[in-house]
């Protein structure tokens, strides 16, 4: 039948009536009829309609009936497409590459929450703006953003009636008309769901602008503005309509239904999820649609995944695991998936099926991830024209993307790209991982890396190590006993233990994997051989090099602005301490040398050497006797550090207990007549409030507050068996008495480790 709508059509041969003719079982047309407007006659003449078709207009994709009967295929056609509009569908459990289903989704509260308070404000009539893009890379969880947006919005009390967000994956269109059939789905399921004011709608609709200046969607939308509801219709995947010519007439009808919700200004938003690595060329109908509509929209921008995300993420991961990720692992694929979600997802499956196939966490680690069996996954299912223009791509990455696509056609380009295989960051190309380039070229993958910075001084883990090692299994609270520190101070060790991978947490009970002292020694040397600031050091060539080296090296890699500058200082030297009490450095004369093969028993020996260095120190403890005042030591490591590093000036001067207290507070190193500075002030004071005598003298006091020099100075003596004269326990006691005092006074000058 006739629509009740006809458009007049001024052409230079004339004017013509186009009047659609409504399939009344669709309740849409895909055929129109022409009259000519001065004489009312049909057009029948093919050649003619055809001539009227080619002038751009509304429906130019639809069937132009002469004298032959309607093909009913068309109608057929586009009966099928508006049963294949599908809402964007999720994966079916965690570890399906799909979008991410709602339960499994973590991250990105803050856009999501950005999106709702755009929404409120559309919906309390306080924004003029009717759409919205969500746009990123490929693989940044455009479409998982989406189905978590429609999600929140159906569980929730405060949004489930105000909202109704239908997202439709675009990749089903098959004609122009597809903008419109997604809304006449959209109005339908809301309808459905009774989120609208009827359960049934009977619309002969001909164009996007019939369908929704229709007196029942009109109804429609005003009962929404009335209640306080807004639809909203997300187009997923929008991009992938770019690369079919036949769907270009599309982006004509999408430029119409943007003008006519613009122009409504009513509950109803619309929104595309949007890819960024693509190249639209200038003549693209799409590139003009998206430039036109850039002041129109409001823009939401997916970045790389911060930190709290990924370590979310990875604990997604662990409980689908039904096991803690182990602390190596979990720090690899922290480091590795470069912020990106799709590749810590990809990394996650890959060692989730290891793990299922029975390896345990420790094996595949061990074994490098077996990386190599994803990278064989990943070039055998390319084509070996890809396979090459991977291979032109890793020789010269960063490759040049036009140069690339010069030779190899940009839709493959493009492929690689949507496979993740291939990142394009504005006009250059490089593979997804460094580690996957090396394989493409050289069929190698490098070591698993070490970037951990331990939490503990090298002396405080040794102390628990070591304790363990005689003891046997040990709680907490037991090991804290044993050496005389805090559980909190347990807790830092043992998250150096697990990531050393020497100790294992087994409820509350510690267990030390290696057997002797030797064994410990030489399993932390061969990880400490791992970490990145080593093999860059070995990398250099340097045969012998200096602190400032080292910490350049250390600083390059270390680039989180989140940390302040003196808390990366502290970290670097605490790190260049274990490196050399590993025996992994070696200084001498005021230079260090790397040394690429130690021996357990070189580390033995700094252990036991540098517990003795300073005339106060002795044993195998972490001893601090108070050689002399806060304010004295602070002068002298203020001088050292200004660059006054002669000890022999500095003794003459008076300064020779302030440095023996430096000394054994870890924040000088002696060579020689040299001294200069390992570490902040602040943390050779954390360093001195953790000393197994500041923390037992500390506890004494707490017991009993008004406690005096001399006593103090016989349970110091008792307490690491010291045999004292009367004048030397009285020194040491009050000696203790001032530095815990200082210590309790001035917490601000402490960087608690």
């Amino acid at each position: 039948m006739a629509g009740d709508d006809a458009t007049l059509m001024c052409t230079s041969s004339g004017m013509y009536w186009i009047i659609p003719v409504v399939d009344p079982a669709l309740g849409m047309s895909s055929t129109v009829l022409a009259f000519d407007a001065v004489y009312g006659k049909r057009i029948t003449s093919t050649e003619q309609l055809n001539n009227l078709k080619a002038h751009k207009n509304s429906f130019s994709s639809f069937q132009w009936l002469g004298s032959e009967s309607i093909d009913s295929k068309q109608t057929e056609l586009l009966a099928e497409e508006y049963r294949n509009i599908v809402p964007v569908i999720s994966g079916d459990d965690w570890s399906d590459y799909r979008p991410a289903r709602p339960e499994d989704f973590v991250g990105r509260a803050k856009i999501l929450a950005d999106m709702l308070e755009f929404l409120e404000c559309v919906n309390d009539g306080n924004s003029r703006t009717r759409l919205f893009s969500i746009k990123a890379p490929s693989g940044m969880g455009k479409s998982s953003v989406v189905l978590k947006l429609a999600s929140l919005v159906t569980k929730s009390r405060k949004y489930s009636k105000k909202f109704f967000v239908y997202a439709v994956d675009v990749r089903t269109a098959m004609s122009a008309r597809y903008a419109e059939m997604a809304i006449k789905s959209c109005f339908s399921e809301a309808d459905s769901q009774g989120f609208t004011d009827v359960t049934t709608r009977d619309i002969n609709s001909t164009t996007v602008s019939q369908y929704l200046n229709d007196s029942s969607i009109q109804k429609t939308l005003e009962y929404l503005k009335q209640q306080g509801k807004t639809i909203v219709i997300v187009f997923d995947q929008f991009e992938e309509l770019f690369s079919q010519r036949g769907l270009y007439p599309l982006f004509d009808n999408m430029r119409v239904l943007c003008n006519e919700i613009d122009a409504l200004q009513g509950p109803l938003v619309l929104g595309f999820a949007w890819k960024t690595d693509l190249t639209i060329p200038a003549d693209h109908p799409a590139y003009y649609l998206w430039s036109n509509l850039a002041d129109r929209r409001k823009e939401f921008e997916l970045s790389q995944f911060k930190a709290t995300e990924i370590k979310s993420a990875i604990k997604l991961f662990g409980r689908h695991l039904q096991e803690p990720v182990n602390p190596i692992l979990n720090n690899y694929l922290t480091k590795q998936c470069q912020g990106y979600p799709w590749l810590l997802k990809k990394l996650c499956i890959h060692v989730f099926k290891l793990i299922h196939d029975g390896n345990s966490q420790d094996y595949v680690i061990g074994q490098r991830l077996n990386i190599v069996d994803l990278f064989e996954r990943d070039i055998s299912e390319l084509t070996p024209d890809q396979h090459a223009c991977v291979i032109e791509i890793a020789k010269s990455s960063p490759a040049d993307y036009f140069s690339i696509t010069e030779t190899y056609g940009s839709d493959m380009v493009q492929t690689l790209i949507n496979g993740r295989i291939v990142i394009r960051r504005a006009s250059k190309l490089t593979l997804y991982w460094d580690i996957f380039r090396d394989y493409v070229l050289n069929k190698t993958v490098p070591e698993l890396m070490l970037d951990y910075i331990p939490q503990q001084q090298f002396r405080t883990d040794m102390r628990a190590f070591l304790r363990l090692i005689d003891k046997g299994d040990l709680t907490s609270s037991e090991l804290g006993s044993e050496l005389s520190i805090s559980t909190s101070t347990i807790d830092n060790i043992m998250i150096d233990a697990v990531m050393f991978g020497v100790a294992q947490r087994n409820s509350n009970t510690i267990h030390i994997i290696p057997d002797s002292k030797e064994a410990l020694f030489s399993t932390l040397q061969a990880i400490f051989k791992k970490h990145t600031v080593y093999v860059e050091i070995k990398k250099s060539g340097l045969e012998y090099f200096d602190y400032s080296h080292f910490a350049k090296i250390f600083h390059t890699i270390y680039t989180d602005n989140n940390i302040n500058g003196k808390t990366k200082a502290t970290y670097c030297s605490k790190l260049y301490n274990w490196f050399v009490c590993l025996g992994l450095f070696e200084e001498v004369q005021g230079q260090t040398h790397l040394i690429s093969a130690p021996s357990a028993k070189s580390a033995v020996f700094n252990l036991e050497t540098r517990s003795r260095r300073g005339r106060y120190q002795s044993g195998g403890q972490n001893l601090f006797w108070g050689q002399t005042s806060p304010e004295k030591m602070i002068r002298a490591y203020n001088l050292i550090d200004s660059g006054r590093t002669n000890y022999n000036e500095l003794k003459s001067d008076g300064y020779r207990n302030a440095i023996e207290a430096l000394v054994a507070a870890h924040a000088i190193r002696k060579s020689g007549d040299e001294v200069h500075t390992i570490c902040s002030l602040s943390q050779a004071f954390a360093n001195i409030e953790q000393s197994d005598t500041i923390v037992f003298a500390k506890s004494l006091l707490e017991g009993n507050p008004s406690i005096r020099s001399d006593e103090m100075g016989i349970k110091l003596e008792e307490k690491f068996f010291k045999k004292w004269k009367s004048g030397s326990r009285i020194r040491y006691g009050n000696a203790l008495i001032v530095w815990v005092k200082y210590l309790a006074a001035n917490d601000y000058k402490i960087a608690k480790a």
